[in-house]
């Protein structure tokens, strides 16, 4: 709303939440609240979103008042600056016979409840002779008699409010389970649309088709 309407209200104090609260209200579908409420939170996730919004191609374009003004970088307004801190995410995207495994982020953090691939989180990105000394790698495939990494993602860089995930993808393929894959989900590999992913994760997933 910042953006399409031009408005320069910072959204975190009083003044400012007011102010987009009556505009909401006011922008409201009477006759399905529900699906105008979604419609926005989707807007706001896939197509407005806070560090790189698809204006090109956004259905918005002819009434937005800040790509008319050249000001969509400066909006909205925070009169509290948030510190941006940056995570690395290395996501192992293990096949075993069609299969492969996810597991879902229950913890009070980033994506609470959606479902991702088995993940490292680390200080860097890990090259391929530093994955296989990672303590948590060696770990879950100890027993495994044989795993090819096959490749590595490009680094991706996916901005939230006050993070900034890069992220890579190891393809790996095993030879067979241990126990140490209990503690995922086994799926099919054609059935991972069926689950709620992250947009990073979706992006990787797009490749897969």
């Amino acid at each position: 709303m910042a953006r399409v309407f031009g408005i320069e209200t910072a959204i975190d104090n009083n003044v400012g939440k007011k102010e987009f609260t009556q505009l909401a209200q006011n922008l409201l579908s009477e006759s399905d609240p529900a699906l105008h409420n979604q419609a926005i939170m989707e807007f706001g996730a896939l197509q407005c979103v806070p560090g790189s919004p698809d204006c090109n191609n956004c259905p918005l374009i002819s009434h937005c008042r800040a790509f008319e003004l050249n000001t969509i970088s400066k909006l909205p307004v925070k009169s509290q600056k948030t510190k941006v801190s940056n995570r690395y995410f290395n996501y192992l995207f293990i096949e075993f016979q069609g299969n492969t495994f996810i597991q879902k982020r229950t913890a009070k953090d980033v994506w609470q409840n959606l479902y991702e691939f088995p993940l490292i989180e680390t200080d860097q990105l890990l090259s391929s002779s530093e994955l296989i000394e990672n303590d948590y790698f060696k770990s879950l495939f100890a027993d495994v008699t044989e795993a090819n990494i096959l490749k590595t993602s490009n680094p991706m860089k996916h901005v939230l409010s006050h993070r900034v995930i890069y992220a890579q993808f190891i393809s790996i393929k095993i030879s067979n389970l241990s126990k140490s894959f209990n503690q995922f989900n086994q799926i099919k590999i054609n059935d991972l649309d069926d689950f709620a992913v992250s947009r990073l994760m979706e992006l990787f997933m797009e490749k897969l088709s």
